[in-house]
């Protein structure tokens, strides 16, 4: 009887423990979608960080282009003026001294 009795005790235990893998397992594949579904929510923000940092890296360069080319436009502009105004001074001493003569 006594043995009988622990038989079923530990017959009943089996179940228990089969019963509860048996939820571990459902758990873990539960665990295991929704760690997968993070990973790949994970890895396309990496490839947006990436694209963006791409996208800035470019938007950067061309914006220093851009100051490059405007710098040697005005560098250009403030020569050409500088010829103007010069010629200007010539122009206008020689008109003064084409007057003095007369």
């Amino acid at each position: 009887a006594e043995a009988q009795r622990r038989a079923n005790f530990f017959e009943v235990e089996a179940a228990l423990f089969k019963s509860q893998l048996k939820e571990s397992k459902k758990l873990s594949g539960v665990r295991m979608k929704d760690f997968k579904i993070i990973k790949k929510i994970a890895d396309e923000a990496k490839a947006s960080s990436t694209n963006f940092k791409y996208q800035l890296d470019v938007t950067k360069d061309l914006h220093e282009t851009q100051i490059q080319y405007l710098q040697k436009k005005l560098k250009a502009a403030g020569e050409a003026e500088l010829k103007v105004i010069k010629m200007a001074k010539d122009a206008q001493a020689d008109n003064v001294s084409s007057k003095s003569q007369l």
